[in-house]
């Protein structure tokens, strides 16, 4: 069977971002052959890639408008990867191939793209759901009669009624389809885990009279930092010291903020780093962070990909959240918590450095085997497989 996939973001395993679709591509015992549409321009390292960073079977699709904030560039960019998907006879040659097309959000327009020709070659089309837009574009304070907005609800209506069969990776998210009346299936298929490459050394010096925190991830405000800094100030140990890998637009607000703490000293950006990098310094850490400020945002369930590897790294993870589908809460295995106040977390932060490592480690072990278990590559494939089989 040969499925067709488009994503408009598309990261390999060293690169930032979603890799949803690069790992399903990797289990060694695949049946399914896959060609995968990109755009060039990397939503999260905001460099352009091409054929050859990611191998065989994946096409990238030029990209001019490149942006670094959500603003009138990247709309631009959303629009001229569809376009070019129409307007493509390679995209043509692609999905004559086909067996199945996958056309995955977050944004909705390369979707719509995708059912476009689709329909034109009549071949059969699922739409996948990493995010719901424009619900998150409503949630994150944007009106419900903004011109967009309106535009993709359209969209997403005509993709919904339109679709064979539909796939969704936040987990609750059959919910939010009832609405819809589907007669298409849908299904949860939760972003497949592949091994990690840590074959190399970390380029942190590490102190060995410390506890490290380590955070990775994109620093924006959804990730409440500023809320971890003011509860590392409480903590009278100068012996704790916090990593920040990742960027993004709250990076000089945080870096202000842990100045004006008095935290030069005790907090380290150390900003972009390929996965491979990360993973090399994380693993050395005592204990991984997570934070998501309460929002009702999350109430069709997450699709967090930086716990994942957490998980999979073997370490103790302390995560700050309210929603059920947390994985350290469905795991058992971490501490997750919901007091959104710098005092509580401050206490948290000492209670889980004060676990002997030994234990510590334990946990992690065993939540590593949990991921592995629950989102196995050949299992989630071949669950992939009958959905797609089921709509032929």
């Amino acid at each position: 069977m040969h499925i067709v996939i488009v994503n408009h973001y598309l990261s390999h395993r060293d690169q930032p971002g979603l890799q949803r679709h690069y790992n399903l591509t990797q289990n060694r015992r695949n049946t399914l052959e896959y060609s995968i549409l990109s755009a060039s321009y990397n939503h999260y390292s905001k460099k352009q890639i091409g054929c050859d960073d990611l191998g065989n079977n994946f096409y990238i699709f030029k990209t001019r408008f490149e942006y670094t904030r959500n603003n009138w560039r990247r709309l631009l960019n959303w629009l001229e990867f569809s376009w070019r998907l129409i307007f493509s006879r390679r995209t043509y040659t692609i999905f004559n191939k086909a067996d199945v097309v996958i056309g995955s959000s977050p944004h909705l327009f390369a979707a719509f793209s995708a059912l476009i020709i689709s329909r034109t070659l009549k071949k059969k089309f699922i739409f996948e759901i990493r995010d719901i837009y424009p619900l998150t574009m409503i949630k994150h304070g944007v009106s419900k009669f903004h011109p967009l907005v309106l535009v993709m609800s359209a969209v997403e209506y005509i993709l919904l009624r339109s679709s064979h069969g539909v796939i969704y990776a936040p987990t609750y998210t059959d919910s939010y389809l009832k609405k819809y009346n589907l007669k298409a299936p849908y299904i949860h298929l939760p972003t497949p885990v592949i091994e990690l490459d840590l074959k190399l050394d970390s380029e942190f010096e590490f102190d060995n009279k410390s506890s490290y925190i380590a955070y990775a991830g994109s620093l924006t405000k959804t990730y409440c930092l500023d809320l971890l800094l003011e509860a590392l100030s409480l903590i009278e140990d100068g012996t704790i010291k916090l990593l920040i890998i990742g960027d993004g637009p709250e990076r000089k607000n945080l870096e202000v903020t842990s100045h004006n703490l008095g935290l030069e000293k005790a907090v380290f950006f150390l900003g972009y780093l390929a996965p491979s990098k990360a993973h090399a310094i994380l693993i050395n850490c005592d204990v991984l962070y997570s934070s998501v400020r309460s929002s009702d945002l999350y109430e069709f369930g997450t699709n967090i990909s930086k716990m994942r590897e957490y998980f999979l790294l073997g370490r103790y993870v302390l995560s700050l959240s309210d929603f059920d589908d947390d994985l350290v809460r469905l795991s058992g295995y971490g501490r997750a918590v919901k007091n959104y106040t710098p005092t509580f977390l401050s206490k948290e932060i000492k209670k889980v450095l004060s676990i002997p490592p030994e234990q510590r480690n334990t946990i992690g072990l065993k939540a590593r085997n949990w991921i592995r278990k629950n989102y196995n590559s050949e299992v989630l494939n071949q669950k992939l497989i009958e959905f797609c089989r089921s709509i032929l």
